[in-house]
């Protein structure tokens, strides 16, 4: 079978049973190609710790809260939990690093990630300027989280009429309205020790990178 008739009829829950409330009729072609309503399955309480719980996410993604649609929409902070949990599901693997490492290591790509917090986000080691936040930028961003979380305990104590909605999940409009810090793009240094963050900025040695794209069998997936 042809791998795109092979995507078309696969179900995620032949992979991930619990996805989606056990949904039986999402395939990994509509997943896939962004199609399963990831951009309106945002937790409620979806804040900068959520970008390191992978537990919890997949436990949110788990529920019935998906409706698929025809048209593309992409997620990419969701996009990428779901896919380090296919990827522990397909590959067996323990984080999602790992798993990204044994699919595209033997095509040449070697991957890093920034070691602890407040390090600068970069494309390529080989060319650290290109890329780079500045130190600047992450006191900037420290000290908005400063705030942000300050202005949060307040509002924690402020009211209880938002318990009623508490599990209802928010689309990506009212997601970046409820806490804007989660979309900066300086979230996405990993935490101190984590392999794992949504929206994770990796690198690649610029050898890495160019072994890659010559690899014939990347080519002939592209194709």
């Amino acid at each position: 079978m042809k791998p795109e008739n092979l995507l078309r009829k696969m179900l995620v829950s032949q992979l991930w049973p619990n996805f989606s409330g056990c949904n039986p009729d999402i395939t990994l072609a509509e997943l896939l190609s962004h199609r399963v309503g990831l951009q309106d399955a945002f937790p409620p309480d979806f804040k900068q710790s959520s970008l390191d719980d992978l537990n919890g996410m997949v436990a949110h993604l788990e529920q019935d809260i998906l409706k698929p649609t025809e048209d593309s929409h992409y997620a990419y902070l969701l996009q990428s939990f779901v896919l380090a949990k296919l990827g522990s599901c397909i590959a067996d693997q323990d984080d999602f690093l790992h798993w990204l490492g044994a699919e595209l290591g033997p095509c040449g790509l070697d991957v890093a990630l920034p070691a602890g917090r407040g390090r600068e986000a970069s494309v390529c080691r080989d060319l650290p300027d290109l890329a780079r936040v500045s130190l600047q930028e992450v006191k900037a961003a420290r000290s908005r989280r400063t705030q942000k979380a300050s202005e949060g305990e307040v509002e924690a104590d402020s009211s209880t009429s938002s318990r009623a909605k508490a599990r209802v999940p928010r689309n990506l409009l009212q997601a970046i309205a409820q806490d804007p810090l989660v979309f900066d793009p300086l979230q996405g240094n990993a935490g101190a020790g984590g392999l794992f963050r949504g929206g994770l900025s990796m690198c690649a040695s610029a050898r890495g990178l160019a072994e890659l794209m010559a690899s014939e069998e990347l080519q002939s997936d592209l194709e």
